[in-house]
């Protein structure tokens, strides 16, 4: 099953995975700057 996420929500740690399009890095975890 697809998981949506919105604007601020935490998809992961910085700690096994690099920001990339759409995200954004803040204390250690990646934010979801779009909704998707």
């Amino acid at each position: 099953m697809a998981t949506i996420v919105t604007p601020g929500t935490v998809v992961g740690s910085t700690d096994k995975n690099s920001p990339g399009k759409g995200t954004a890095e803040e204390n250690g975890n990646l934010i979801a700057l779009l909704t998707g």
